[in-house]
């Protein structure tokens, strides 16, 4: 193969890096490295920061970025996944080896986390003890859930996980190679040998094939047989579109295994081989500066070289050849022809010398140029978007298409909690609130003036309604309208509700077309706004006149009005409709139909006439402009700078513009902010607004000032404390992030309190056995001797009548106590213990008597049962003699 240099693909400027780094509202979360500007030609890296985890190691492990949805980054170090939406700025937890109990087993590690397509992550886990085991977990929601993938095959393996892959094509496909250490039944001799384990259902079955010496052909006979006890093979690689083709490499070379067996590639030893995403070309290196390259599936290869060794490696395209190569601390781009001389090499390596290793690369959700990603200890390491050839995705062969965003039940991490724990223990959950841009539904109503220069406006309004409508559904925005109108006090109607809010319709457009221009006067402008909102009535305007808005609907007004605002007698203040507008969450825009304030005036900033009263209205409902500003009437230029209040000025001659009025409308409703106090609440699983009896405490209660119309952050803590129970009880706790009128996220928490079981007090009677066993037994008494008379003739009859009552006076006690067990009293759970991997702490001592004590306790009691026996002995014997003395 030959090669020619062309123009560096992999350019970097200052201009780039600004340009390709994403916005991040957190201080020092993403910082630029070296932290001043470098000159044009070269590279600018950024350092992401990784919170820290809530437990295990604190150190990363793994990462991964998904190829075609480069926002969302995942980092574990070992015990906790932790996952970012919004390329690095935000991290919430995902996953923790705690959550799943015994099913990973004792001394269990996440080693691996692999995107697959269609959402799927995988987690390669071992665990190491008593027995070593492979166990894999997978998520097909992007990690909103998670489920055990330890299909049977799997399920019987024991030995240890080399590698685990995931297809990108099919997010369902994946292989993982395991070093096998004992026989299992069912399957043929595997001890001291490899064997790889695929699966086409997401881990819910897996089939193995063990590689064994006679599997395999001559020229690779030595996978199953080498001199590290058949361990010569170390990782594999997954190819994208065909996932039932599997490279292996190592020691000993690289093979294709496929249904039909192994095929040996003849390129000798590999520590580094990488598939490009359209699986043509594969790329391989031994750990030195010479590689190999296929680029016809693994047909023939040629030589690729580097100049220092590289031990990771992504392929970003196949034609042309682009890879990003690195060794640690270094990093290099390649960019090849296929036919052409020699590949141009880049040095990409940072300029501070900070060390990169673990090279991957990602697209950002719409762009073509790839970003680079590298790891340190603590750090996601990025070179965002060199410049270079634009990559054509459509071209490859593979529809890699990233998962859709999170909605609803997932904008809570963790999405489910399962606690075991004693009554009286608490534990404080951690949790990150990570939504999308909201597409919140959408109330608009018109308040039209109908005075009789209105009529212009009013054909303009009807002639724009579908397209307004139209624009606003294209946007993801669902919404629905409804019409008022007003005069004056004394050409009614004063305000009249020609249709309530709905969707759009035959009965919007026949309330729009009803509406025709009449009468004049003071005009009611703020009297109709009051009554929209509250129905109150007033002198002349009937009660319950109101709008019936949607439960958590974003409410915008739209006030569309010609003469000035009116104020004084019976008008309500400025300050009584502010209050109302913004008491039923209802933002207030204006369209003032007049002659714009001409050039070198204050404009916008002081216009005078109706557009001075509908800015006063706008700004005390918070309806401003926001960031960037508005372009009220679709020309390109910007009207409303950032903050001014939403108020558009429409000339009186251009009133019936259906287009200019859509223009107007739509940008003007699609500018407000959904600016909301965002309520957490943690309740019961059938009321989650109730009080839980489990949850102590939740901090904080609101996350304030969060624009739902921009994707949303934030974080807070829920504690629980379970109560005294005689029983098992299962707690669900419904967790909930709610604006107001409806939930927009949530999560699940289960707590199983488990009451502590007294262990039985076995001790009194092993001391009472011990000692009787462990004492001969007296020597037989002698005979009775011949008894004398009694010298008193008159003994008592009714003997002694408290002998009963003694004895029952020592079993009372123990009886009751006996009963108060056995009834169900609570156990006392500061003085009992439990096995500790059953609950969420233990801080009680065990109340097991040591083996020293035992015995000493024996002993004694031994001791004690002597001399009770030797005391007896020698009071018969003093019997005895008294007898013989009275003989």
């Amino acid at each position: 193969m030959s090669c020619a240099v062309i123009a560096s693909p992999f350019a970097t400027s200052g201009v780039a890096h600004a340009n390709g780094v994403p916005p991040c509202n957190v201080p020092g979360q993403i910082t630029a490295n070296p932290p001043f500007e470098v000159p044009d030609g070269l590279p600018t890296w950024y350092s992401i920061k990784i919170p820290p985890f809530s437990s295990g190691a604190t150190t990363i492990v793994d990462y991964a970025v998904e190829p075609l949805a480069a926002n969302r980054l995942w980092v574990t170090n070992g015990t906790v996944v932790l996952r970012s939406e919004d390329s690095g700025c935000h991290w919430g937890e995902v996953y923790a080896i705690s959550d799943t109990g015994s099913e990973t087993g004792a001394g269990s590690r996440i080693l691996e986390i692999e995107p697959g397509g269609s959402g799927h992550i995988y987690l390669a886990i071992q665990e190491t003890g008593p027995v070593p085991r492979p166990h894999v977990v997978v998520t097909s929601d992007a990690g909103d859930t998670w489920s055990q993938a330890d299909g049977p095959a799997l399920a019987g393996v024991v030995g240890r996980l080399r590698d685990l892959d995931a297809s990108l094509g099919n997010g369902a496909a994946a292989a993982m190679l395991v070093d096998v250490e004992l026989s299992e039944p069912g399957v043929a001799s595997l001890q001291g040998q490899q064997a790889v384990l695929t699966t086409a259902t997401a881990g819910t079955t897996w089939d193995i094939s063990p590689l064994t010496e006679g599997d395999l052909s001559a020229s690779v006979a030595t996978v199953g047989a080498s001199s590290s006890g058949g361990r010569s093979m170390s990782m594999l690689a997954m190819n994208p579109v065909r996932p039932s083709e599997i490279w292996l490499y190592g020691e000993n070379g690289a093979a294709r295994f496929t249904p039909q067996g192994l095929e040996d590639a003849g390129i000798g030893p590999v520590s580094v081989l990488d598939i490009a995403l359209d699986g043509r070309a594969i790329v391989a290196y031994a750990g030195g500066e010479t590689g190999r390259v296929s680029l016809d599936g693994g047909g023939s290869w040629s030589l690729l070289r580097t100049g220092f060794p590289v031990d990771s490696m992504d392929i970003i395209s196949s034609i042309p050849l682009q890879i990003a190569t690195g060794s640690y601390g270094r990093v290099l781009g390649q960019y090849l022809y296929p036919g052409q001389t020699a590949p141009l090499l880049q040095n990409l390596s940072p300029l501070d010398g900070r060390p990169v290793s673990d090279l991957q690369v990602g697209f950002p959700e719409s762009g073509t140029r790839p970003s680079i990603y590298g790891r340190s200890l603590n750090t996601i390491e990025v070179l965002y978007q060199p410049t270079g050839k634009p990559i054509d995705r459509s071209q490859m062969k593979i529809p890699l298409v990233a998962p859709p965003p999170l909605t609803g039940k997932n904008g809570l991490a963790p999405a489910r909690k399962d606690l075991r724990m004693r009554p009286g223990d608490s534990a404080t959950i951690p949790y990150t609130l990570s939504l999308p841009a909201a597409s919140t539904p959408l109330d608009v109503y018109f308040m039209i003036d109908v005075s009789s220069s209105m009529q212009n406006t009013i054909n303009g309004i009807k002639g724009a309604m579908q397209q307004i409508a139209n624009k606003l559904s294209q946007s993801g925005i669902p919404t629905q309208f409804g019409v008022g109108s007003f005069s004056s006090y004394d050409t009614p109607p004063a305000y009249e509700q020609n249709r309530d809010i709905g969707p759009v319709g035959a009965e919007l457009a026949q309330a729009l077309n009803g509406l025709r221009a009449t009468g004049g006067g003071e005009e009611t402008q703020m009297a109709a706004l009051l009554q929209s909102v509250t129905g109150e009535g007033d002198a002349v305007i009937p009660p319950d006149l109101n709008m019936h808005f949607r439960p958590g609907s974003l409410r915008v007004a739209i006030e569309v009005t010609d003469e000035p605002i009116s104020q004084g007698g019976p008008h309500p203040s400025y300050a009584t409709v502010t209050d109302a507008l913004l008491a039923h969450g209802v933002r207030q825009v204006g369209l003032a139909i007049m002659e714009p304030p001409l050039l070198g005036d204050d404009d916008y900033k002081n216009p005078g006439g109706p557009a001075q009263g509908l800015q006063v209205v706008a700004e005390g409902s918070k309806a401003v402009a926001p960031e960037g500003g508005v372009d009220c009437d679709g020309d390109g230029d910007i009207e409303l700078d950032p903050n001014d209040p939403l108020v558009c000025i429409i000339h009186p001659d251009r009133a019936d513009d259906a287009s200019l009025m859509t223009d107007a409308i739509v940008n003007v409703v699609k500018a407000i902010e959904d600016i909301q106090d965002l309520s957490i609440t943690a309740g019961p699983g059938a009321d989650p607004y109730a009080m839980s009896p489990i949850v102590e405490s939740i901090t904080p209660t609101i996350l304030p000032a969060r624009d739902l119309k921009e994707p949303t952050y934030g974080n807070f803590e829920v504690t629980v404390r379970c109560p005294h129970v005689v029983r098992p009880t299962l707690f669900p706790v419904d967790v909930r992030v709610s604006r107001p009128g409806s939930a927009i996220a949530s999560a699940d928490l289960n707590v199983n309190c488990v009451p502590i079981v007294k262990k039985a007090e076995v001790l009194p009677l092993l001391a009472a056995i011990i000692p009787v066993a462990a004492v001969p037994p007296p020597p037989p008494r002698p005979p009775d001797p011949v008894p004398e008379p009694n010298p008193n003739p008159q003994p008592n009859p009714q003997g002694n009548p408290q002998t009963g009552f003694a004895a029952q006076e020592q079993q009372q006690p123990q009886v009751a106590l006996a009963g108060q067990e056995g009834a169900g009293v609570e156990p006392d759970v500061a003085a009992e213990s439990a096995p500790d991997e059953f609950f969420m702490s233990d801080n009680s001592e065990s109340r097991v008597p040591p083996v020293g004590f035992i015995f000493t306790a024996a002993a004694i009691t031994s001791l004690g049962g002597y001399l009770l026996v030797t005391n007896q002995r020698t009071r018969t014997a003093h019997a005895r003699n008294r007898r013989d003395r009275r003989r």
